[in-house]
């Protein structure tokens, strides 16, 4: 198939802000749309708010696809509940509103303060985070494999070979499906090693 070539002025447009998939987009510089794919391309990047939501990027370049997904480089992200993620790569899946980030990780909010690890996706419409490998916060002092924060009840799981110090409490488990449940008072932490059912709930889908 014969590709229609067109002059490049109809392919660059100037920084006007726009919307996409929910978000409102505003460009640093300007876009540039492949008619191809549909893909329109931020070289020098923007900021990008679903008033929705409450999700935010702010990244050094971005792509986007209506109706698919965002991605952007370099990207510090703020969500509703009053967090800020800064990572190298980031996705935002636009039918489950998924977020997922990679590449230099580091998130934090009321709760906790530096999270680190190899992926940490943000569910917007849930207000739920994950942090999957290697997981590390400062405050409170924890590690383990995976870490399930929800954020609208204060609550999460820390899953898998976990150590967990707060306020003289200090709790630690080897083993791979050890369970943590940890409950946020504003920025002060307490954990308990058995959980009831009803309270491990909300968390079954993730710890996996």
């Amino acid at each position: 198939m014969t590709r229609l070539l067109l002059p490049l002025a109809l392919l660059t447009g100037t920084a006007l802000a726009g919307t996409f998939g929910g978000f409102q987009i505003k460009p640093y510089g300007n876009e540039r749309l492949d008619l191809g794919t549909g893909l329109t391309t931020l070289d020098k990047g923007g900021v990008a708010t679903d008033s929705k939501t409450g999700l935010s990027i702010d990244a050094k370049t971005m792509q986007y696809k209506d109706g698919v997904n965002l991605k952007a480089q370099n990207a510090t992200l703020k969500t509703r509940e009053g967090g800020t993620l800064r990572a190298q790569n980031t996705t935002y899946d636009v039918p489950t509103g998924v977020l997922t980030a990679q590449g230099d990780l580091k998130y934090g909010d009321g709760r906790v303060r530096d999270l680190t690890a190899d992926t940490v996706q943000y569910d917007s419409k849930k207000g739920i985070v994950i942090a999957r490998g290697n997981v590390r916060v400062a405050e409170p002092n924890l590690r383990g494999n995976l870490l399930v924060a929800d954020l609208n009840s204060n609550r999460a799981v820390l899953y898998g070979n976990y150590a967990y110090a707060s306020g003289g409490t200090k709790l630690s488990n080897a083993k791979n499906d050890a369970t943590l449940l940890i409950t946020f008072t504003g920025s002060k932490s307490s954990a308990t090693t058995r959980p009831l059912p009803e309270a491990l709930a909300p968390f079954k889908a993730y710890l996996k």
